[in-house]
């Protein structure tokens, strides 16, 4: 709704999101992050290639037009390589007792899971998913709303091997990144997630 205000105004919005529909009301609104159409091909290549993986479930925020939108990125990508989609949750972005779609997902058997939510959704899901007994030889991956310290910090033992996409690796690599994640903990306190880079 702000794109189409944005565009009758002609005052520039700059959004952090991937959800291209922002940018249909004109040439005033734009989106910050990579659409998924080019980051879900990177991510599903590497799941089908190096994770060898056949049958995946998906957790996406359903009432989130981005990350409903990079699950069926995904399964474009994965489907024709042979990779099944075996089961896909769809959550709220403010739900948080998972007990029943995390027995969903266990029971499926899969050998990925694909989370398509933001960081502190993504940690409390995979934390879940162990607790209804999740092997460890099943592989996580996720979006770029997973490169933050609240995934770790969250999550704890129930997110190591996660393998993500994102535009940001917390803490920075580059002289650069490290210098504005510096920067940036300075100014705020906090370390700087894949938003805040953006």
């Amino acid at each position: 709704p702000s794109a189409a205000v944005a565009n009758e105004l002609k005052v520039p919005l700059f959004t952090g999101t991937n959800a291209p529909a922002v940018m249909t009301p004109g040439p005033w609104s734009f989106i910050g992050a990579h659409p998924a159409e080019v980051t879900m091909p990177l991510l599903g290549n590497y799941v089908a290639e190096n994770g060898k993986s056949r049958q995946c479930a998906g957790v996406y925020a359903s009432d989130n037009e981005a990350s409903a939108g990079m699950q069926t990125e995904m399964r474009k990508v994965l489907e024709p390589k042979g990779v099944k989609f075996i089961e896909s949750v769809g959550v709220k972005t403010s739900d948080a007792d998972f007990s029943v779609p995390a027995t969903r997902v266990v029971a499926a058997k899969p050998d990925c899971v694909e989370l398509f939510t933001l960081a502190n959704q993504a940690a409390n899901f995979m934390t879940q998913l162990r607790q209804a007994g999740l092997p460890q030889n099943v592989k996580l991956y996720g979006n770029p709303a997973l490169a933050s310290d609240a995934l770790v910090k969250l999550g704890g033992p129930a997110v190591e091997g996660t393998v993500i996409i994102a535009d940001w690796v917390p803490g920075g690599i580059t002289p650069l990144q490290k210098s504005f994640a510096a920067a940036y903990r300075k100014a705020t306190g906090k370390e700087a997630d894949n938003w805040a880079a953006l």
